[in-house]
């Protein structure tokens, strides 16, 4: 009887969401991408104290910063558009 019951109410919620499912594939999407930004971030930092700082180089550092401010400002605009789209669904 409960199963019965539960798989109705499936159903139910499943027609109500179908018109989302772009949305919600998105939002999908925009969470694994931000889940291999943030160790991507740790990564870049280890590799340029690692071989940057110990060993001076400045131009690469340079370049290298440029590269994780860009991965900073690219995770912020993508974990705002997850939030809001996640927020429509």
């Amino acid at each position: 009887m409960f199963m019965k019951t539960s798989l109705k109410q499936f159903k139910r919620i499943v027609e109500y969401v179908k018109p989302y499912s772009k949305l919600f594939v998105l939002s999908v999407v925009i969470t694994f991408f931000l889940a291999f930004i943030a160790p991507a971030r740790v990564l870049l930092t280890q590799y340029m104290i690692d071989h940057y700082v110990r060993n001076p180089n400045l131009p690469m550092l340079l370049n290298c910063t440029l590269g994780l401010i860009v991965l900073l400002v690219m995770e912020g605009v993508m974990q705002f558009a997850g939030s809001y789209i996640s927020s429509l669904v």
